[in-house]
């Protein structure tokens, strides 16, 4: 059934923006770019008469960016440059095109290996979101949409993200977090989670036993860059009934191997887990 976006509140829940949002949006942008084309700084004055803008909206908008780090002052304290958070954002876009570039051959050998679906995922906040993915004609189809985003406790490649965090770590991430229930096979607690963690780690890979959807099993592991840190995870999925004991624990050496070679690839060299003291 279609369902109509023609009256004011349909058009809000849809996602449009108000005007006043967008002009808001359309102004920050302004600023972050007169910034950029001047990287020795630029003051608020200059601003203000560059970007056509009054004097008070530019004092806002750079007292909100700075206070999330994509403004800072210059070094004299008479002008504005952009903030190192940007040169993060900057770095993460571009580690995610080259990781994706890195991963994708090791991801269709995986497939052909296992005749399942493989999926590349990075965290954001407390979700997983599917960035790249690999399939056989016969292999699962779900949830295969990429960006799709799906909870961190739930899932193996949500899990394998998760493996560098000690479990005071983990409790201090996860105490407002809600372990929604989505099958009987949920982990619904931090304790559990935690031992769950544990036991990834000493196998080398994380399992997703029918959590995330009744009728998938899925193994993952974490992939590092040169700085040690886990960047992304990469998992196999299948029909659970394709994913015996035997199998999982074929599928997760093959999962684990792979996610060591992408790794090397981003510049690690070293054991895939390592342990937070």
């Amino acid at each position: 059934m279609e369902r109509s976006i023609g009256t004011t509140s349909n058009k809000q829940k849809a996602g449009i923006a108000k005007p006043s949002v967008v002009r808001s949006v359309s102004r920050t942008i302004d600023l972050l770019e007169e910034l950029a084309n001047n990287p020795r700084g630029i003051t608020l004055i200059e601003l203000s008469r560059k970007t056509g803008l009054h004097k008070s909206t530019v004092f806002r908008l750079l007292s909100v960016l700075a206070e999330r780090g994509y403004v800072q002052k210059t070094q004299e304290g008479q002008g504005y440059t952009l903030g190192l958070h940007l040169v993060e954002l900057a770095n993460s876009f571009l580690n995610s095109l080259d990781l994706k570039i890195e991963a994708r051959p090791c991801m269709y050998e995986l497939t052909e290996a296992t005749r399942h679906t493989v999926f590349l995922a990075l965290r954001q906040g407390l979700e997983v979101v599917y960035i790249d993915k690999t399939e056989t004609f016969t292999s699962l189809r779900r949830y295969s949409i990429i960006g799709t985003r799906v909870p961190i406790h739930c899932t193996s490649l949500g899990k394998a993200l998760l493996l560098d965090y000690s479990d005071g770590e983990l409790w201090e991430l996860l105490k407002d977090y809600s372990f929604e229930k989505k099958t009987p096979h949920t982990i619904t607690s931090v304790e559990a989670l935690i031992e769950n963690l544990r036991l990834a780690r000493e196998r080398g890979y994380t399992i997703d036993d029918r959590e995330h959807e009744l009728t998938v099993r899925c193994v993952g592991a974490p992939i590092r860059d040169y700085s040690k840190r886990i960047i992304a995870a990469i998992s196999v999925s299948g029909v659970a009934d394709s994913f015996s004991p035997e199998k999982i624990q074929e599928f997760g050496e093959k999962v684990r191997q792979t996610a060591a070679e992408i790794s090397r690839r981003m510049g690690y060299s070293g054991g895939i887990y390592r342990r937070k003291e």
